[in-house]
């Protein structure tokens, strides 16, 4: 029997095929659906249920939830209902939205267990006795999937003990009149979906949102993309060689250049007005607001647009100079230009910072200088004017500090004077004002040579930031690519991304794994299936949607290990295998993250990476170690058990001790062997003995 169990769990994936086939028939089914929910119950032995409802909800604060609430705020119509599965009814909380139909099985609107995309309702149709049945596209997220509701009584409602009891009518329960109210209440709900669903594949097909989509694809592609930053460069071209040639002025001898000036600037204009609507339209609305080079493209078309139309209005010719700023909107053309921008802009607030530090204690010489230096006057009496006033002595100061003293003006640092020569002319000189060079040395010393340098400095630093994080960005991205290209991840790639950042203890995780198999079990058996994974997943909000494969399937259950003989995930095996998955997605990134750290060729996040990854992986190593010495415990026992029966009770201490020890020494060969062939956790206690 041993030997059985075990060529059985080594072959799961061929007893799953042959057990989902055995599903569909008559007697498999039958058996199948008699089974009472056991979900609630076996979750109920791990967690809470109520504090289920709150996994994964508990994050970074930008990550976008995992399994969305149900959406009551946005409803069309909601009411609760009886969701009936395999011939077993729930309570259901039934929504519906402009994009979709939504229910959470339970009742409890904090986890939407499933939802349909309008666009994939197939059919909806009422039954009897205040029955109605939804059909899903076969095309779409939940693969032909009916659903069918019973619409309760006035006060009727499925208490928790009669979740997952099978349904059974009875049809002396309700008068005739309730029956009729009933029906029309289920025909107002198909007649709804049908009226929400009409209109929300109007607007998918329709002609304007088609046109849409290809004008977005368009102006998205790269060829577009480097024809408009041609005919940007073009225009730029033209608008230098106008302010070369100024041929609009009077006797210029380019006049001749003035007209074509004039049409190849209406041109462009207009080439640049069809290009910002094209990409308007392709983009509206929230991606196109959001885009602050798109906004900037407003502002600048628009100006050009008005330069254009009052070209005859006196005085508004000014805006004809805002055409040299179309040159600008290369930056949101060339990937390599907007970092250097983005990277600007992202120094803007520190370097104001460190600026407004040295405006302040230029002001404060100011002051000095006024307080000090207002009275100066030359020998006839005449006041110098370099520091009479707060206004008057910035200004000295800043001529100072840009080292420029213009011809018609004198140097503070110099007194006028007049001096007598031998032969009794009187001549114009300067002296030296030894008190105002002294205050002007330390200015340069403490604005020019200091606090400037700080600002230039911390321009510097967070230009180089901002730099080093656009090429980690790309960093990230291209060992994203080459992951999705060349690994093997299983296929849970986003929804592990995403848990990853929706926990911070290890009993937050429990819970959000609960709230995931609850999502996941469809029919509350307390086992998922290969299909019900599958058509799980892909309603998670994910990004990309994931689309589980067998061959993914068979890699995140250790290829059938952690499934039963009917090829299902009991919550336990479940468990194991999310915080597996999840182990190995955080070694995997910290595998990335140690391979950017050697491009960005910094040695301190190397070294702590390293050491991370290291203990992780050691973490792993003295798990398994653990779980070999209990193996070989557990081994060793049944063999002193099995010695004590073999010889009876008079035999020597002596001749039970030797053998019981040759045997625990067999005993751990065999455990070993076993570890290092990679048994089952479940099947490891099931050795076969030694001849």
């Amino acid at each position: 029997s041993v030997k059985g169990h075990r060529s059985m769990a080594g072959g799961h994936a061929a007893s799953y095929r042959d057990t989902q086939a055995d599903n569909t028939a008559d007697g498999a089914e039958a058996w199948y659906n008699t089974r009472n929910t056991n979900l609630r119950k076996t979750l109920e032995s791990y967690v809470n249920l109520d504090d289920m409802h709150t996994g994964f909800e508990q994050g970074d604060g930008y990550t976008s939830l995992l399994i969305e609430q149900l959406p009551l705020i946005d409803s069309i119509k909601q009411t609760t209902v009886a969701l009936i599965i395999n011939g077993k009814k729930f309570s259901c909380r039934l929504c519906l939205t402009k994009e979709r139909v939504c229910f959470s099985r339970g009742g409890d609107h904090r986890t939407m267990t499933d939802y349909i995309p309008l666009e994939e309702v197939d059919k909806v149709q009422v039954l009897d006795g205040g029955h109605w049945s939804l059909t899903s596209s076969p095309d779409g997220i939940n693969s032909g999937r009916v659903y069918e509701f019973r619409t309760l009584n006035t006060g009727e409602n499925i208490t928790e003990s009669q979740e997952g009891e099978v349904y059974h009518e009875d049809p002396f329960s309700r008068t005739k009149s309730s029956a009729v109210q009933l029906t029309v209440e289920s025909q107002a709900w198909v007649t709804e979906i049908e009226t929400a669903r009409d209109k929300a594949n109007r607007a998918k097909n329709s002609i304007v949102r088609k046109c849409q989509n290809w004008c977005r694809w368009i102006y998205d592609s790269n060829p577009c993309q480097i024809f408009v930053a041609l005919l940007i460069f073009s225009n730029f071209f033209i608008v230098c060689v106008d302010a070369q040639a100024r041929p609009n002025e009077p006797q210029s001898e380019y006049a001749w250049l003035g007209y074509y000036i004039d049409q190849l600037d209406t041109f462009f204009t207009s080439i640049f007005i069809v290009e910002l609507a094209f990409n308007m339209f392709g983009h509206w609305f929230v991606d196109f607001i959001r885009n602050p080079w798109s906004v900037f493209d407003v502002v600048v078309v628009s100006i050009s647009a008005i330069a254009l139309a009052t070209s005859e209005v006196p005085g508004v010719s000014v805006l004809r100079s805002i055409r040299a700023l179309r040159v600008l909107r290369l930056a949101g053309k060339l990937r390599s230009l907007r970092r250097i921008i983005t990277a600007l802009m992202a120094s803007i607030l520190p370097v104001l910072n460190a600026f407004i530090i040295a405006i302040i204690v230029a002001s404060i010489f100011s002051v000095m200088g006024v307080e000090f230096f207002k009275g100066r006057t030359d020998e006839n009496g005449v006041p110098i004017n370099d520091f009479l006033t707060f206004a008057r002595a910035f200004y000295t100061l800043f001529k100072v500090m840009s080292f420029q003293v213009w011809v018609d003006e004198g140097y503070p640092v110099l007194k006028p004077t007049n001096v007598t020569t031998s032969d009794g002319e009187v001549i114009s000189s300067f002296t030296i004002d030894f008190l105002v060079l002294f205050y002007l040395v330390c200015l340069v010393i403490s604005v020019l040579w200091v606090l400037l340098q700080v600002v230039v400095a911390v321009l510097l630093d967070n230009f180089v930031q901002a730099t080093q994080k656009e090429e980690r960005l790309e960093a990230v991205k291209r060992l994203s690519d080459a992951e999705d290209a060349n690994l093997k991840t299983g296929g849970l790639e986003p929804l592990l991304k995403k848990m990853s950042n929706l926990f911070d203890t290890s009993q937050q995780l429990t819970f959000g794994i609960a709230r995931l198999f609850f999502v996941l079990d469809y029919d509350e058996t307390g086992y998922v299936n290969f299909q019900e994974l599958k058509e799980g997943v892909k309603k998670l909000n994910c990004e990309p949607r994931i689309n589980l494969a067998w061959e993914d399937f068979n890699i995140v259950t250790d290829k059938g290990e952690l499934l039963n003989h009917r090829g299902e995930l009991s919550f336990a095996q479940f468990d194991i295998m999310m915080r597996k998955q999840l182990k190995v997605y955080v070694q995997r990134h910290l595998t990335d993250v140690l391979a950017i750290a050697q491009r960005s060729h910094n040695i301190e996040h190397q070294v702590m990476i390293s050491a991370l990854r290291f203990m992780v992986l050691q973490q792993q190593e003295d798990a398994d170690q653990a779980k070999l010495n209990q193996r070989i415990k557990v081994v060793s026992e049944r063999m002193m058990q099995m010695t004590s029966l073999v010889f009876n009770s008079s035999s020597s201490n002596k001749t039970e001790s030797l053998l019981g020890q040759h045997y625990l020494g067999v005993a751990s060969r065999g455990s070993i062997d076993s570890a290092a062939s990679g048994a089952s956790e479940e099947n490891n206690s099931q050795l076969r003995l030694p001849p």
